[in-house]
This record gives structure tokens, sequence and C-alpha cells, in this order.
């Protein structure tokens, strides 16, 4: 399945789901369901945010795992110093704890 299939899928479903939801939900109106649907993709959008963050977060601990820079990590992840210094820091906690 090509990229524009699978997202060709997933607008449909997603139109699917806000209709259903629409039904479901009684909502009328035109500007109900713009609403709702608006509010939808965002909340959407964001769960696909959220979930890339967290990949990216256990991409970094595998890579901190192997012992690459923090330099390195942010090169290819994007993820900032800050945020893969905690997550080694986390990390070396909780092997010291486990020890």
């Amino acid at each position: 399945m090509t990229d524009q299939e699978i997202i060709q899928k997933y607008k449909e479903k997603i139109e699917q789901d806000i209709q259903e939801r629409c039904k479901q939900y009684n909502l009328i109106t035109e500007e109900d369901k713009k609403r709702f649907t608006e509010k939808y993709h965002r909340n959407f959008i964001k769960g696909l945010k959220e979930g890339k963050a967290e990949r990216d977060i256990e991409i970094a601990q595998k890579m901190i795992k192997e012992g690459l820079s923090i330099e390195k990590i942010h090169k290819m992840t994007g993820l900032s110093i800050e945020a893969i210094q905690q997550q080694k820091e986390k990390m070396e906690h909780m092997a010291c704890s486990l020890a």
C-alpha cells in the first residue's frame, strides 16, 4: 500500500468516525458539526504529535544505551539536548536503584 493510499484510507476513516459521532451526540446544525470536526482534527493532530514525541524518546533511550553522544542523538532525533540529558539521567537513576 502506498503512502497516498494509507493517507486516503485514514481520511475516509476519520470522516466516517466524525459522521458517526455527530449522530451519536445529536449534532444537527452545520455549525455544531463544523465545531466538532475542527476539535476532532485538532485532537487527532495533537495525538499524532504526542505519539511521535514518545517514539523519539524511545529511540533516544536506545541510542543512549548504545553509548551515542547527546549531540548525535539530538541531531538524529530532533529532541532538545535538555530532553536527552533528562532521559539519560533518568535511565542512570533507574539503573542505580536496581543495583
